[in-house]
């Protein structure tokens, strides 16, 4: 069984700092079989903090799993992402809630799948990985992956300027109030995501999102000698 793309979403918090986000609009999960949901929180503050603290992430109340992420700091300003997986999400519209100590500009980006693994945290998302960089050139993450799998990106920055495009598979760049982009694409062994910054201080953490195994390779794991 192969990762298939379902649905992708984004919202932010319009430009204004925030110690918590809750939408039941940012994205509707199918009811494909062996779903999973891949949530990025990206945080921007001035004065070169990191991640906030006490981070929680619910889907339709279901806590959901801390990945991967990055962290970006210098004199004048900082910027934060961080990876959240939950398998067998509730399909539908339901409610993405996250909450958070110490206000910040925030920006999120949800994605979801059919033909997951099911055990969940790091069997199903495996090898997550984060990078950040000063101004100029490609915002980038390296995943390793495997064919069948899908890996996925996420990408913010320190308000300096918003994303263009993407490579591969773009899902959405946002330029009004989150400076924020999401990539997706097929696994191979290992996956360069890249998305094209407007010269600034970026961040990127990337999921490797793992394939159920085929029925037939659950049948022979049973067959006793």
């Amino acid at each position: 069984m192969a990762v298939a793309f379902d649905a992708q979403g984004h919202d932010g918090a319009n430009g204004s700092a925030v110690t918590s986000f809750s939408s039941s609009s940012i994205i509707t999960v199918g009811s494909g079989s062996n779903r999973a949901l891949v949530v990025f929180l990206m945080f921007v503050i001035g004065g070169g903090s990191g991640l906030p603290t006490g981070i929680s992430c619910t889907w339709n109340g279901v806590a959901m799993t801390a990945i991967t992420g990055a962290t970006f700091s210098d004199v004048t300003a900082g910027t934060s992402i961080i990876a959240y997986g939950l398998v067998n999400p509730a399909s539908g519209a339901n409610t993405l809630s996250a909450s958070w100590t110490g206000a910040r500009f925030t920006g999120v980006g949800a994605i979801s799948f059919t033909g997951v693994d099911q055990t969940g945290g790091a069997t199903s998302f495996a090898h997550g990985a984060g990078n950040h960089g000063n101004a100029g050139g490609n915002a980038s993450v390296t995943i390793t992956s495997a064919t069948g799998n899908i890996t996925a990106a996420a990408y913010t920055n320190d308000g300096g300027g918003a994303f263009t495009s993407t490579s591969p598979t773009q899902d959405y760049v946002e330029s009004t109030t989150s400076n924020s982009a999401m990539n997706h694409t097929a696994g191979s062994a290992s996956n360069t995501m890249t998305a094209t910054p407007n010269t600034t201080n970026w961040v990127a953490a990337g999921v490797d999102v793992v394939a159920a195994a085929a029925a037939a390779d659950v049948l022979l794991g049973q067959i006793v000698m």
